[in-house]
């Protein structure tokens, strides 16, 4: 016999919209909509498309007491997923963007971080990324490696000589590199909890401090450190 409860907060079908999944923060629908993938809907024809959207009055339940849908574990998984390739693991700009004047001009610095980069963040371009499937601890896991990995890297990159002229330009692209990377490891944490709310802040901040990052190597001539 199904029990009327108030759900867990988290990711339901959207009662307004059947192409839209909507978050459900345990009291009352909030705005936030996604669009509903498509495998939800074959899974609904197995019976295992989620609980059916609260309604005034009440909540059909339709999983044992304590246990989210198997469903929302897959939208969860999904999109943890997701936003760790996005993040942290596609190296691989999303859109144009205009990188700005070049700003140093020392030679040998340049070349040397071009060599630093093309060794220690060609493996992390090449790593295996999250894949829809993978637990919200494998993403995590895979995240927190990826920043790890960029933490070598940044150590690297400050150890070589630059000219005092370009030492402050330097100074500002490392502190940058050090900021996204700390970005890196709060989202792989996030990740573990499987709660977009966690890292969904953590992706959108993630996405604008790369930008310094990458315009800075783009337009000092050390392409190899753009990903």
């Amino acid at each position: 016999m199904a029990q009327t409860q108030t759900p867990v907060p988290g990711w339901y079908p959207d009662p307004d919209n059947a192409g839209a999944i909507r978050y459900w923060n345990g009291t009352a629908w909030t705005e936030k909509r996604r669009p509903r993938p498509g495998w939800t809907q074959a899974e609904g024809a197995a019976g295992a498309a989620g609980p059916t959207p609260p309604a005034p009055g009440g909540y059909l339940r339709t999983h044992k007491p304590g246990e989210r849908p198997k469903a929302l574990w897959v939208v969860l998984a999904i999109l943890a997923a997701a936003a760790a390739v996005i993040f942290l693991l596609s190296f691989k700009y999303i859109t144009p963007h205009n990188p700005g004047p070049r700003t140093i001009t020392d030679a040998s610095f340049i070349s040397s971080a071009n060599q630093t980069c093309k060794q220690l963040l060609t493996p992390l371009k090449n790593a295996v990324r999250p894949a829809v499937g993978d637990s919200n601890a494998s993403v995590a896991d895979k995240t927190e490696a990826a920043a790890t990995g960029l933490d070598h890297l940044v150590a690297a990159l400050a150890q070589l000589r630059v000219q005092p002229a370009d030492q402050a330009q330097v100074n500002n692209w490392l502190a940058a590199w050090r900021t996204f990377v700390a970005t890196g490891h709060q989202a792989a944490a996030a990740f573990r909890t499987g709660d977009p709310a966690k890292f969904e802040t953590l992706l959108v901040l993630g996405q604008k401090q790369r930008f310094p990052v990458v315009d800075f190597a783009q337009a000092n001539g050390i392409g190899s450190c753009a990903f």
